[in-house]
């Protein structure tokens, strides 16, 4: 039982983690468009969606 919660913890600190990355990224995007750097911009948007489908496996692991 111990184990289970520890491990659903470091789930969870790793998702809050994945997230707040994921947003902090999100947010060059607009930016780097803006400044005309349109390739950076879709290497941003490839890395967020990466994070978003880890966010979204661990999402399922914490409710599974």
């Amino acid at each position: 039982m111990f184990w289970v919660t520890t491990q659903r913890k470091e789930t969870k600190t790793t998702l809050d983690q994945t997230l707040a990355e994921s947003n902090g990224i999100s947010k060059q995007i607009g930016k780097l468009i803006k400044q005309g750097e349109h390739e950076k911009a879709e290497e941003v948007k490839r890395k967020t969606a990466e994070l978003k489908e880890k966010g979204k496996e661990l999402q399922h692991l914490l409710s599974g």
